[in-house]
């Protein structure tokens, strides 16, 4: 009669320590899943964000510095150190030469993009379509 108490106690503690665990694990996925969700989402904004801005004409660019500005801020917060060191030295070209090139930046955002959706890395460029409203005229162009 001990015997099968034993086994039943025995078998009860298997069953609760497995549940825990199975908790706990569940629980430390969907907090992954959430950060690279939420990680994603900032990269898409930010990648936006800045290919919008390198459409602009060199002469806007120093208009939009704001727009930079906080670019580079949720770079620092959030992003990898190829993309801080990117943005740090786009804010020291900036300052220095009045002029800046977005291309490495677009580039190490695009890069972990890919990589955290699970695409194949890319090094070419990309061809963007710039459309002049005054003009009419339509022409493809590298984007950084």
């Amino acid at each position: 009669m001990m015997k099968i108490k034993w086994e039943i106690i025995v078998s009860v503690i298997i069953a609760v320590a497995g549940g825990v665990m199975s908790h706990q694990f569940a629980a430390w996925r969907d907090r992954a899943n959430k950060r690279r969700e939420y990680r994603v989402g900032y990269v898409i904004e930010v990648f936006r964000s800045l290919c919008e801005v390198s459409r602009r004409p060199q002469s806007d660019i120093l208009e939009s510095c704001d727009e930079i500005d906080r670019i580079v801020y949720d770079i620092q917060f959030l992003g990898n150190d190829e993309q801080i060191d990117a943005a740090k030295k786009l804010v020291e070209d900036l300052a220095e030469k009045r002029s800046a090139d977005l291309s490495p930046l677009v580039k190490a955002l695009r890069k972990e993009l890919r990589k955290e959706l699970g695409r194949s890395d890319y090094e070419g460029s990309i061809k963007r379509l710039k459309a002049s409203k005054k003009t009419g005229q339509k022409s493809a162009e590298e984007s950084p």
